[in-house]
């Protein structure tokens, strides 16, 4: 805590820099979206969103389960992105579609999002930890 305030972050401006993370995780999540199913972490950010919002009326353990979520989808990831096919492969006919900018886009951003997932990982533990500071 001492290192925090060492820092200039107090309590009030953590609940608001997890709010802004949320919402640009919320945002990156839609736009892999456009490809890849993505539902995990779009109820993700919808609950934490919830939670941020209506904190007071909130328990602990919700936001614990944001983390275990969130850390549930990076193994789906890694999954996903070991069964998907290559994106150069000449004879992907997906990618000689119309729609190969929009895929290589998306993937680009699944990408993205896989290193965001584990910044939120953490941003969304510290918060469980110190959900107090949340409420107030």
């Amino acid at each position: 805590k001492a290192a925090m305030k060492y820092a200039g972050i107090d309590s009030k401006s953590w609940a608001r820099f997890t709010f802004v993370m949320t919402a640009l995780f919320t945002m990156i999540t839609c736009l892999v979206s456009f490809y890849k199913a993505d539902f995990i972490n779009l109820t993700v950010c919808v609950l934490a969103i919830d939670v941020l919002c209506n904190a007071e009326k909130t328990k602990v353990a919700t936001f614990r389960c944001l983390v275990i979520l969130t850390a549930f989808s990076l193994v789906i990831d890694i999954v996903w992105f070991t069964l998907r096919d290559a994106t150069d492969d000449p004879h992907n006919p997906e990618m000689s579609s119309p729609e190969e900018g929009v895929i290589k886009f998306s993937i680009w951003m699944a990408y993205i999002s896989f290193v965001f997932k584990i910044i939120m990982t953490f941003v969304f533990w510290r918060t469980s930890i110190k959900f107090e500071d949340v409420i107030d």
